[in-house]
């Protein structure tokens, strides 16, 4: 049934001036359009339910990357962390691979911060640094998290 009701409208041109059955707006010749067989109606090819439904679906689509966009967006600047934490961070990396018997390098700015638990903001922690060796082997990760009483830091090599 419902094929039968699909061939009924016939996509063409239009031949004369008229007015849309589903928007009421203005058709003017040369405007594609739909025309019924069986009742005479006629609509916009872009009235149709198909091309509503598609342009509805492609609304949704771009609102969702545009939603998808900005959440990215504020991730990124709640992980960022700033220059003043993420020295005293990577100075409190470095001290830890040194406790550990790591020839650590001894600039705090070679040091690479991130924010390690989502969610939270750049100066609050956990922070995971990958310290670089002065023998140039394979960085150091350390764990650096705010002391008990959110003054200090607290480093550990995982």
């Amino acid at each position: 049934m419902a094929a039968a009701a699909a061939t009924q409208w016939k996509t063409m041109p239009a031949k004369y001036a008229g007015k849309c059955a589903r928007c009421r707006e203005r058709i003017a010749p040369g405007d594609q359009i739909e025309w019924n067989r069986l009742t005479g109606a006629v609509r916009h090819a872009v009235c149709s339910p198909s091309a509503v439904a598609a342009a509805k679906a492609a609304r949704e689509a771009e609102a969702a990357a545009r939603e998808a966009e900005a959440a990215a967006r504020e991730a990124e600047a709640a992980r960022w962390v700033p220059p003043g934490a993420r020295r005293r961070v990577a100075l409190a990396a470095i001290m830890a691979a040194e406790q550990a018997g790591r020839a650590a390098v001894d600039d705090p700015s070679a040091c690479r911060v991130v924010v390690a638990a989502e969610g939270v903001s750049g100066t609050e922690g956990p922070w995971m640094v990958i310290v670089p060796l002065r023998d140039g082997g394979a960085p150091v990760r350390v764990r650096v998290t705010r002391g008990a009483n959110g003054v200090g830091s607290r480093a550990e090599l995982p």
